[in-house]
C-alpha cells in the first residue's frame, strides 16, 4: 500500500520541523562553547602559573638546603 499525498506531506513537515529544532539546539550549544573558551584559556594559564611557581619554589628550597647541609654527612 502506498501512502497518499495527504499522509506524506505531514510526515515530511514533521521531519523538517524536527531538523530545524535540532539546528536551534546545535546553535545554542555552539554559543555556550564560544562563551566557555575564554574561561578555558584563563584556567589553563592559572594552572601553568601554579606549576611554574611550585617548581621554582622547589628549586629555591633545594638550593637553600644544599647550602645549609653542604658540609654535613648523613
Amino acid at each position: 500500500e502506498r501512502a497518499s499525498h495527504a499522509e506524506v506531506a505531514p510526515r515530511a513537515l514533521r521531519k523538517l520541523l524536527g531538523r530545524l529544532r535540532e539546528l536551534r539546539s546545535h546553535r545554542r550549544e555552539l554559543q555556550r562553547e564560544r562563551a566557555a573558551k575564554p574561561m578555558v584559556f584563563v584556567t589553563t594559564l592559572v594552572l601553568i602559573a601554579v606549576v611554574v611557581t611550585l617548581n621554582l619554589t622547589g628549586i629555591v628550597l633545594r638550593n637553600r638546603m644544599r647550602r645549609k647541609y653542604a658540609g654535613s654527612t648523613v
